[in-house]
């Protein structure tokens, strides 16, 4: 796995207009190796865990997700963990 490899293709996600795409873009980035690809879907999945986001506010589901980023994933930086959370809470609107 290529933490940095993974940083760059997260954090090179912009079209914010389109939050929807954010996985997609993310997966197909040219530089991700198939073990980043299945890194990058273990992080969406424990971001889009249900815990953090039924019956709760966006914010409170917004800080659930992320503290859970920080002790799953610490190497993480905050754009790439801000970035799966903010298409994260797309979904779950």
């Amino acid at each position: 796995m290529s933490e940095s490899t993974i940083l760059t293709a997260v954090e090179g996600f912009a079209d914010w207009s389109k939050p929807w795409r954010f996985l997609e873009a993310v997966l197909t980035h040219a530089d991700l190796s198939a073990e980043d690809r299945m890194v990058v879907r273990a992080i969406w999945a424990d971001t889009c865990n249900a815990a953090h986001w039924s019956e709760r506010q966006l914010f409170d589901g917004s800080e659930a997700a992320s503290q859970a980023l920080k002790a799953a994933h610490p190497w993480l930086s905050l754009i790439a963990r801000t970035h799966f959370i903010r298409a994260a809470a797309h979904e779950w609107q």
